[in-house]
Parts: structure tokens; sequence; C-alpha cells
């Protein structure tokens, strides 16, 4: 049995970043940029209006002026602007060569259709000037780069329509028992609904990942050894709930070995959770993790969804462990390895307990966002002591 920290390391240590590929820019969201992207223009890319006013040449001052046309924004239409002379120009329009500032409509009186009156001349220009924001060839993301809506739309603004990036991962989930009933289906006695397939789609949904297969399969060797093959070359990354144990219709890890998955390691000394068992199946990360409903929850966040950010070419794997005083003591039995006990953190960051009777007790986490830590051998948490946590709604 190893610790959750060498369990964490082997992890990391066996997942590849999944190969780039050039993609249409807005089918990037969520996606991870393999490459710097370099602007391919001027932004703004030319002298532009900043408000809907009136242009004119650099030190107009002529309280009447003859309005000569009209610009609004997208023309490209140059006026050669005298003294005296001004054009009516929208936000965002392109400005003429020969104008060094816009008045601001609301300085002006109209006098007819051909001519206005100033009645305010200001210091501001109200011009936006070409490559003020950013200059052609300029870098405006670095690889590693997670690609958001900004990002998307930055992007886009700088000319570029294709990028290479880490696409998002497709994964299959994979549901074990001969005792499980999907939603919709008549109770029956001995059986149990299938919750962890929907949980983990859930969670996966939540952060984005959409490429999510769920497949259930019975507690029989041969028929498991039969579908697997589909399954693990159809997709990136595998999740079995179930099975890893050692019951005598236990059947992942003989399964997986039978089709050429690698086991990398089996049982981690930390409760709930100890059966976690990681696989690779060529580069592919293959986890099978318990069936109880507390377990897969905990060690989804433990464990596998840091893996996507890896495949996904992220330079940091963020996980939130932080140190909390207590105000109250915690009674802890059965501590034989590392525990992890559902807790709601609090805004004063004060560790409130949450009823919980062991690892299938699943309304449990209707009030948890956080797991606190007790090391191996602890029996009591005294109030005052410096304890850690893991937060889970956080990454």
């Amino acid at each position: 049995m190893i610790t959750r920290i060498e369990a964490i390391k082997l992890i990391r240590d066996h997942t590849q970043t999944i190969n780039p590929i050039d993609l249409p820019v807005q089918q990037t969201l969520g996606s991870v940029l393999a490459e710097p992207v370099y602007s391919r223009l001027d932004l703004p890319p030319f002298n532009k209006s900043a408000m809907d006013g009136y242009a004119v040449i650099e030190n107009e001052s002529a309280t009447e002026l003859s309005v000569i046309g009209i610009i609004k924004a997208g023309d490209f239409i140059d006026f050669e602007l005298c003294p005296g002379q001004t054009v009516k120009i929208m936000t965002g329009a392109r400005i003429p060569v020969s104008a060094g500032n816009v008045i601001i409509k609301e300085d002006v009186s109209i006098i007819s259709d051909e001519m206005i009156r100033v009645n305010h001349y200001r210091n501001k220009k109200n011009i936006c000037y070409q490559g003020e924001d950013v200059r052609k060839g300029d870098l405006i993301y670095q690889e590693g780069e997670l690609v958001t809506p900004i990002v998307i739309a930055n992007i886009i603004s700088s000319g570029i329509s294709n990028v290479k990036a880490y696409k998002k991962p497709s994964i299959a989930i994979i549901t074990t028992g001969d005792e499980l009933l999907e939603a919709g289906e008549a109770y029956q006695e001995g059986k149990i609904y299938n919750s962890n397939g929907p949980l983990l789609k859930g969670l996966l949904h939540d952060r984005g990942y959409f490429a999510v297969s769920v497949v259930k399969l019975p507690d029989d060797k041969d028929k498991i050894v039969l579908q697997l093959p589909e399954i693990l070359n159809s997709h990136d990354l595998i999740v079995f709930t179930g099975g890893i144990s050692v019951g005598e219709y236990d059947f992942t890890k003989e399964s997986l070995e039978a089709v050429g998955g690698k086991l990398v390691f089996h049982n981690i000394a930390m409760k709930p959770g100890k059966p976690v068992a990681f696989f690779t199946w060529g580069h592919k990360p293959v986890f099978a993790l318990p069936g109880n409903p507390v377990s897969v929850f905990l060690s989804f966040y433990l464990f596998v969804l840091p893996v996507f950010r890896i495949m996904q070419g992220r330079k940091t794997v963020r996980q939130a462990f932080l140190s909390i005083t207590l105000i109250s003591d915690f009674i802890v039995k059965n501590n034989e390895r590392e525990q992890f006990i559902p807790v709601y953190l609090n805004e004063n960051n004060t560790i409130e307990a949450i009823t919980f009777h062991g690892s299938g007790h699943l309304l449990a986490l209707n009030t948890c966002n956080a797991f606190l830590i007790v090391p191996k051998g602890t029996q009591e948490l005294k109030a005052g002591q410096e304890v850690e946590v893991f937060m889970i709604n956080n990454m």
C-alpha cells in the first residue's frame, strides 16, 4: 500500500500530454494553447473615433463648422478637411487622415444638416490611435494558456482564425456491478441505483468536459474483456467505478490486465479510497475507483481531475490544501490510515462538522465543500490545533 503523495506522483509520472491539433478559434473554449499566439494586426488597426461626434483638423477653433460628410463604423472613406470643416463620425469609425480631434456631439448644437455650432472645445482628442493596445507581431498569449471567452475574443480580434491547441480529452466512465439499476428502472430488492456514473459525468460537465461516455458492464470477466478494447481505443482517459476490491466478483483489475493494461499501483493508505488503482493502456491513463460514492467523489478531485490538466498541457496542476485552526475538538476512530472527513468550511474559515456514516453516505456530500485531513494514527484533534483541509469547490 502506498501513500496518497506517492500515488499522485506516480499518476503524474505516467500521464502524457495529448497531441495538439489545429482548431478554429471558436472551437477552442476550455482547450489549452499549444503554441504562442502573436497578433497579426495593430489594435486598433486604424485611428478610430472613441465617441460619436464630429472630426476636425488639429487645433480647430471655429465656433461654426460646415458639415461635409458622415462616416459610420465600417466605412473606408477619407475626407480632406480644411479649417472650418467637419465630418460627422460614429464611435469606432476610422477617422480621416487630416483629422486630429473629435468633438463629442454633446458639445455642439445643430444649426442645419450642413452646419453646426461648437459650444465647447475640450483638451481630450477622443481618438483611439492605431496600435495603442497591441502592435502587429506582439505576443498576446503564451503556450499553456487556458482558452476562455476573453482569450477567444482577443485572438479573433488579432486577425487569427485557427490556433494549435490541446483539445479536451474524451472520457469513458465504466460502472460495474450486477446490483446496479439505472434511473427510471423499477426498484428491485437487493439492487441499488447507479449514482456513480451520473455523479462523475456531472462533475466533468460542470468543468466543461462534455466528451463523456457512460458504460455499464456486468460482473462477468469475459464480457468485460470483450468490450474493453473498443472503449479503450475510442477514448483518451478511462475511469472505472466498482469491481476493484478483493471480492469474488471484482474483475476490473483482471480484465484490464487481460487486454494489456499495465498496473501502476493498487491500494492507497487513505480512508475512504483505499482500493483506488491506476493503470496505463499504451499511453492512456486508466483509473479504477471504488464503488462507494464518497470514495468516488474524493478520488475524482484528488487523482482524476489533475490528470485532465496534465493531458491538456496546463503548466500548473492546482489543488487547494489549506491550513485551518480548529475551534472545536474532533474525535477520530479506527485511524489506521490517513483519513479524509467531509466537512463544511464556512465564510469565516471555520470548520463545521457534517453527519457522516462512511464512504457510502452520499447525502453527506450535500453540504461538503472540503475534507478534513487526519494523519494516520491520530485519535483526536484539539481546538486551537492547525489542521489541513482539502478544498473541492475551487479547483
